[in-house]
């Protein structure tokens, strides 16, 4: 039975394009994707790859490396899970096969221009809709180059969608790299010498026992490696959760320590001023009891005046009777006098009266 093979798979990626037997698939893919001036016309590989170099080390090398007869230098690389460090990887892989070109004692004049395709199988530019990226030594504003050495190109395959339309080679690399994991046989829209030999050799994986165990054994790998990842993943995702939640937990108990330390001032500021009111009612309330007092002292001596008052009235009144009573006695007597034939006024004024 036919299996269908996963071209991103690196065993099979490095059987499509890291071989001598598929050596002008390579050369075919990088005129496709780079379409350099001039185009290559053949190529060295630099680290090619066989079955029994990956028995030994489990393909922990998933680029590819060539160079042309004009000492151009190639790099293919797979990168099917992007992770934060990929950006800056990509220009120090670059800067190393661009650094690697010179060794001690040349002269600068001999570096040659090195080519970096990365083969992404997650997006890795969402800002962006296209699926080729072309970076350059360039200055947009001026529209000047600095030079040709620096070329980095990016194939974001998720974005890519087939079209109706007849494909020209890097579209139809593509289409490849993005759908034939689905295909046992290719498609009539990709019917060229190489897109057959492409697919041929991925059938030969299916179909060779060794090369399918192989390639069964690194996509178990894989998966395997891509299960631990989400998991760290995951577990990076609730750490950094628990992190933000623990800087928002910090933040509401600073913000709540703010406001405990301004209501405590506040509540400071109310009892001194409780204390000062308090301290002035005391006050008040003193002077009110000094005043009550001198009020009932007053109250006190007005009630003995009153009561002096009342017996000087009653003396009075008593003296007003002795003395009406005493009137009456001496007008009783003066009467007598009068009716005795004596004269009250002579007597009074010691003179003699008449018998």
């Amino acid at each position: 039975m036919r299996h269908r093979i996963n071209p991103l798979v690196d065993y099979a990626f490095k059987r499509l394009l890291g071989t001598e037997a598929n050596k002008n698939l390579t050369l075919h893919f990088l005129n496709a994707i780079l379409r350099p001036r001039p185009p290559i016309v053949e190529i060295a590989l630099v680290n090619p790859f066989n079955d029994r170099d990956y028995a030994d080390d489990k393909l922990s090398v998933v680029d590819v490396k060539a160079r042309d007869a004009l000492g151009r230098v190639f790099q293919i690389e797979l990168q099917v899970r992007l992770h934060e460090g990929v950006r800056p990887r990509m220009v120090y892989t670059w800067a190393d096969l661009y650094q690697a070109q010179l060794p001690k004692g040349q002269d600068y004049e001999t570096l040659q221009p090195v080519y970096a395709i990365w083969l992404l199988g997650e997006v890795l530019l969402p800002e962006s809709p296209a699926v080729h990226h072309r970076f350059t030594a360039f200055d947009p504003d001026n529209r000047v180059a600095l030079c040709d050495h620096f070329n980095l190109h990016t194939l974001e395959l998720p974005k890519w969608r087939p079209l109706d339309v007849p494909l020209d080679d890097e579209q139809r690399w593509c289409t490849f790299f993005r759908e034939a994991w689905r295909w046992t046989e290719l498609p009539d829209a990709l019917d060229t010498p190489e897109m057959r030999q492409a697919m041929g050799t991925l059938i030969e994986i299916s179909d060779q026992e060794r090369a399918y165990h192989d390639y069964a054994s690194r996509l178990d790998q894989l998966r395997v490696k891509a299960t631990i990842e989400a998991s760290a993943r995951r577990a990076q995702e609730a750490l950094a959760a628990t992190q933000a939640e623990l800087v928002d937990t910090s933040a509401k108990l600073q913000d709540t320590q703010a406001e405990l330390v301004d209501t405590t001032s506040r509540l400071d500021d109310t009892t001194s001023r409780l204390d000062d009111t308090t301290s002035r009612l005391e006050d008040t309330t003193s002077r009110l009891e000094d005043t009550t007092s001198r009020l009932e002292d007053t109250t006190s001596r007005l009630e003995d005046t009153t009561s002096r008052l009342e017996d000087t009235e009653a003396r009075l009144a008593a003296e007003r009777a002795e003395r009406v009573a005493t009137e009456a006695r001496l007008q009783h007597i003066r009467q007598a006098l009068l009716d005795a034939g004596l004269d009250p006024d002579a007597l009074l004024r010691d003179e003699p009266t008449s018998p």
